[in-house]
């Protein structure tokens, strides 16, 4: 049925008992395709027949429907005009894995960090105040935990004509909600619970009567809603399409603005995502291989050093799982905090504990953590405090896209005063380096690592272990004796730069480092391990610049503001003449794909940067 229809306006001919079989078969459809090139799975899974009710009772473009995070939009792009392409979903060049406008006129505000959609669809809908037409905003899977969406509520019973915000409640984020607002709508459902039992056996006086008392003291008609001024309904069956379309229709009568409470079940129709949805939040493709990756040497590390500091906390922004913190949660539950998708709140929390001497690491992707950008200069920053800020998912990230790239954190972070930042490209890198930061008293400290396996020293034939100094660069020489051990000395290094054969010296800045140390090393080129971003290194760097080497800096970063633009800063500070080629991630929003078809997108792989440094060295 799915593919001989006319979508989406064939969802209007169909009667129940053929909405329940496509609903069926949108479910098989996406776990296929999920199966096959990962994605956000349980949380689809449970809004297709919401989605199917929604492009039933409004207008598919003149109404504007606004998905939050887009974890949930994927019923919704092959209900609209993406069912053919959903195959290519995530892949380079095909369908992006979120709602994106640019590739669809039925999407109508591009989104992937969460929570924004009940102010992007208040925009719009005051923007469209002299029409007829409706905005409804779907939020749900955690989205209604972070600060904008309640500065969004309270701002929306002011303007919201014809304005409709669907709450999805699956009572899960990526792992299970935290708050206050989630305890309070389980109460809600609670009391829906009670009126049902209530209903079907009177006998049980006294329950009622304690049923009743506890409903009017509680959760009497979504009173957090009504309060701010919304017509609250529900909550209701997100899996009866009936029920669904009869709610919308009623609603559209309704003149001010509505909350519709929706309950659904995250994962609906597998077996697997219904029992864990966490785990099937989001899959990889089948031809992923497991190996231990930075998240997970983080996550064991921290661990391993709360054994022995009481006064380590862990903290994050409703990924314990993503950042590796699972271990730590279950062995250290009073020392653990998921705040929810708050990461505004996670910094400044970390910047209290941290003033009463506590050593709070804050582990939150590179992406997100720009939503916490003011609370690290006013909070941490300004008071110097040693929060450690452990950045996951630094660099490009893959089949999520230009929404959870990590290439602006050293930019945002390199020009904060108090901050020392760091990068570990290997797993050895960081270990040493969460050591050092959690025993670090002096101010702030971020570490950035990539999404990536984590490679050994073992592995890339570096025999030397690491040694965490502050501001201070490894250097390995390619002119060593085949027998001798590449790396050299922090007491040898300028009197190696300086006798060195090697004409070119690259630095090698995190995933690029694993990446491409053997292969430069035999090229004949000197490398430089850039632990430390912040401080830099400036007594090696002036070395290399004043011994007339071509220096290379090659980073998984935005080419604007990371490490290149820092040392071409030094150099202008101390009026040193730099000759030196930047090579990084390109100053545009790179799409969404498999890493070594991004990496070629850029020009960053192996071959296209090798043949870029020895182009550069001869001209």
């Amino acid at each position: 049925m799915l593919f001989e229809l006319d979508l989406p306006r064939d969802l209007r001919k169909l009667t129940y008992k053929e909405l329940e079989k496509l609903a069926t078969e949108i479910r098989k459809y996406i776990i296929t395709v999920c199966f096959q090139n990962g994605g956000h799975l349980a949380p689809s899974l449970g809004v297709i027949e919401l989605t199917m009710a929604l492009l039933r009772n409004f207008d598919f473009l003149r109404d504007r429907i606004v998905w939050d995070v887009g974890h949930q939009s994927y019923p919704y792009k092959i209900l609209t005009d993406r069912r053919d392409k959903f195959v290519t979903l995530r892949q380079y060049n095909g369908i992006s894995g979120f709602i994106a406008p640019w590739e669809s006129p039925y999407d109508h505000f591009a989104v992937g960090h969460s929570s924004t959609s009940i102010s992007a669809g208040l925009g719009i809908n005051v923007a469209r105040h002299n029409t007829d037409t409706w905005t409804v905003v779907v939020i749900g899977d955690g989205s209604l935990t972070a600060g904008i969406a309640y500065e969004g509520l309270c701002n929306a019973p002011q303007y919201g004509k014809n304005f409709l915000i669907i709450l999805n409640d699956n009572g899960m984020s990526i792992d299970r909600n935290v708050g206050a607002l989630s305890s309070y709508l389980q109460k809600i459902k609670v009391s829906l619970k009670l009126k049902n039992l209530k209903g079907a056996a009177r006998v049980f006086d006294k329950l009622f009567k304690f049923e009743e008392t506890l409903e009017e003291y509680l959760f009497t008609g979504g009173s957090f809603f009504t309060s701010l001024g919304f017509e609250y309904i529900g909550p209701v069956d997100g899996h009866d399409i009936k029920l669904l379309d009869e709610v919308l229709k009623s609603i559209r009568t309704i003149k001010r603005p509505v909350v519709l409470h929706v309950l659904t079940q995250k994962g609906k129709g597998w077996f697997e995502a219904e029992e864990d949805p966490e785990k099937f939040h989001g899959i990889s493709g089948p031809k992923v291989k497991k190996s231990e990756n930075f998240s997970s040497v983080f996550g064991r590390k921290l661990t391993e050093l709360a054994k022995e500091n009481n006064n380590i906390y862990a903290i994050t922004a409703a990924m314990p799982l993503g950042t590796g913190l699972k271990e730590f949660q279950a062995k250290f539950a009073d020392r653990f905090f998921d705040v929810g998708i708050c990461e505004q709140h996670a910094v400044t929390f970390a910047a209290g504990l941290a003033k009463e001497g506590k050593r709070p690491v804050v582990a939150i992707y590179s992406t997100f953590l720009q939503r916490g950008y003011d609370q690290i200069i006013h909070d941490v920053a300004l008071q110097n405090l040693p929060v450690v800020f452990a950045i996951d998912r630094a660099g490009l990230v893959g089949e999520d896209g230009p929404t959870h790239h990590g290439v602006f954190d050293i930019g945002y972070l390199r020009i904060v005063p108090n901050m020392v930042l760091t990068s570990a490209p290997t797993r050895e890198h960081l270990e040493a380096l969460l050591e050092w930061a959690v025993n670090y008293k002096e101010g702030p400290v971020a570490i950035r690592y990539p999404r990536a396996k984590a490679s050994s020293l073992e592995e890339l034939g570096i025999e030397e272990s690491v040694s965490v100094e502050k501001g201070v660069w490894e250097y390995y020489s390619s002119s060593n004796d085949e027998n001798l051990e590449n790396y050299v000395p922090k007491l040898d290094r300028l009197e190696k730069v300086r006798t060195s054969k090697a004409d070119v010296v690259v630095i090698l800045e995190g995933f690029f480092f694993s990446r491409l140390f053997k292969r430069f090393i035999e090229n004949g080129w000197d490398v430089v391990n850039p632990v430390f971003l912040k401080p830099m290194d400036e007594e090696l760097l002036e070395t290399i610049v004043r011994s007339g080497k071509k220096l290379v800096v090659v980073e998984w970063h935005s080419q604007t503001g990371g490490l290149f633009s820092a040392v071409a800063e030094w150099a202008a500070k101390r009026g040193v003449g730099l000759k030196a080629l930047s090579i990084g991630i390109p100053e545009e929003f790179v799409p969404h794909g498999k890493i070594e078809d991004l990496l070629k997108h850029c020009n960053l792989d192996t071959d296209s940067i090798e043949e870029r440094i020895r182009k550069w060295c001869v001209e």
